[in-house]
């Protein structure tokens, strides 16, 4: 990709001073205010504060994370290896990125008070967008998600707490199968990943969504792009081209209002080719951070801290000829139910008794060489909490240590919980954030489903400052926004499968 790279004179960083960055992000939060459809667009330079590199950014850089992949790939080819600046922080994988500020500024905007952004379009394939908390039905990945994979036969797309590309076998430009299957049952199809390589077509989901926000967009907020990259770039280029129509032969005023109804904001340390779209209070020079950071101060929202959220699927299904037994499948999912592979491992006790789970192996398990998607255990139709070692064993005095598990509790604990009454799940995690396992006690969560079959999801979050996780009670869970939409119960005609 070197071919791509900037000559390093155009890879020139410019700053804003001080007192003009602060009038610029007064000026913003101006715009902010009095827009009816605020559109932001993100590429690399976003997530250079999570410590990952982006592309283009020069060998004498101002970031942290040194300069872009394609710059030192060009420096290195011209023989100026020795010219390249070192990354004053080490590289991180995005699996264990930790959102900016400038990402958690994002949510709260879409999410919070006056929810003033309506639309996210983004060029980044790192997924932090996503794991950040943005709705997924308010945001375009155009050029794909790093962590999602889709079967070409039958649509089912699947998450993965790994990468996708080049997990498993070696995949060279337009080769996407990624070497796994569908799981859906009497599918089998191939996976795919998602990442849209140069000359390939964006998808057209996503695009159409877009461009479909594009068109009534009067302010949109470019973070971090190079504005180079087509189609995509199309879209605040049609935006700036709007300004640049209502302003055509104005004077701008001395407070930077133009009296244009259409805003094209680019927030970037290097020059961009639409530059010429934005007016002297629109083009800022700036880390991505430090205006996001200013801009929620002028609009008096405060920036939340990020938490990791995973979310687990508890099926319950009835058995054919078996009044006694229940098919009980655990698995992950994300926020919209997409499957998701987020456990590396999922134990089940039935009052202290371990259930062995009884996965039935396709002839794809040996190729995909990864962990199952889902985990099937058999439990009692009807759950019953019986006494445990009564004589021996202390309850614990606070109610929450059925939900939460402190890796800081000493051992004697652990095997308290793990001999909890009922049915309790024992979930392991891949740890990019250092998450310990957790223990749930499913059996009210489970009430629900008690004459029925179907299906529960809790939402299972992970405080990174405190090391502990947190889950929710039946009535949270069931309150939550988006998780209850997500319970369901089966019809009774309904077969396995289904």
């Amino acid at each position: 990709m070197a071919y791509t790279a900037r000559k390093e004179a155009e890879c020139k960083e410019f700053f804003d001073a001080p007192d003009v960055l602060a009038a610029k992000i007064k000026y913003l939060a101006k715009l902010v205010k009095r827009s009816k459809h605020f559109v932001a667009f993100t590429g690399a330079g976003i997530s250079t504060a999570a410590g990952i590199a982006d592309y283009r950014s020069g060998i004498n850089t101002a970031l942290d994370t040194g300069a872009g992949k394609w710059a030192k790939d060009a420096a290195r080819k011209a023989g100026r290896a020795d010219e390249i600046k070192a990354p004053k922080r080490k590289k991180i994988s995005s699996f264990k990125a930790v959102p900016t500020a400038a990402h958690m500024s994002l949510v709260a905007l879409m999410t919070t008070g006056p929810k003033y952004l309506k639309y996210l379009i983004s060029q980044n394939t790192d997924g932090l967008h996503r794991r950040s908390g943005i709705p997924v039905d308010q945001m375009s990945e155009l050029h794909g998600n790093g962590t999602i994979e889709f079967c070409k036969k039958c649509g089912k797309e699947f998450m993965r707490d790994y990468k996708c590309r080049k997990s498993l076998r070696k995949q060279m430009g337009k080769d996407h199968f990624t070497g796994r299957y569908c799981t859906v049952a009497r599918c089998g199809g191939k996976l795919h990943d998602t990442i849209v390589n140069f000359g390939e077509n964006l998808p057209q989901t996503p695009l159409a969504k877009a461009e479909a926000n594009s068109e009534p967009c009067d302010l949109m907020l470019s973070l971090g792009s190079s504005l180079t990259v087509t189609p995509a770039a199309d879209m605040p280029q049609l935006v700036g081209e709007e300004w640049q129509n209502e302003t055509s032969g104005k004077d701008e005023h001395e407070d930077g209002d133009d009296g244009a109804t259409h805003h094209l904001v680019i927030v970037n340390l290097q020059a961009t080719p639409l530059d010429h779209l934005c007016s002297k209070k629109t083009r800022i020079f700036a880390k991505i951070d430090d205006v996001m950071i200013g801009l929620m101060k002028e609009l008096e929202l405060e920036i939340p801290q990020w938490n990791l959220n995973r979310f687990l699927k508890v099926k319950l299904e009835h058995i054919a000829h078996r009044d006694d037994l229940r098919k009980c499948t655990i698995s992950g999912v994300d926020i919209d139910g997409i499957n998701a592979s987020v456990f590396t491992g999922v134990k089940l006790r039935n009052n202290g008794q371990k259930l062995q789970h009884t996965n039935i192996h396709s002839k794809y398990d040996k190729i995909a060489k990864f962990l199952p998607d889902e985990y099937v255990f058999h439990i009692p139709s009807t759950l019953q909490i019986d006494d445990i070692n009564h004589d021996e064993e202390k309850e614990p005095q606070n109610e929450e240590n059925e939900n939460e598990n402190d890796d800081n509790k000493n051992e004697e604990v652990q095997v308290e919980v793990e001999k909890k009454k009922g049915l309790v799940v024992e979930l392991s995690f891949y740890e990019h954030y250092q998450e310990p396992k957790l223990l749930i006690a499913l059996n009210d969560y489970l009430k629900f489903l008690e004459k029925q079959d179907g299906e529960v999801v809790m939402r299972l979050v992970f405080d990174l400052k405190a090391q502990q996780w947190r889950v929710g009670s039946v009535e949270q869970q069931m309150t939550d926004a988006d998780i209850g939409k997500l319970w369901k119960v089966f019809d009774a005609t309904q077969n396995d499968d289904d």
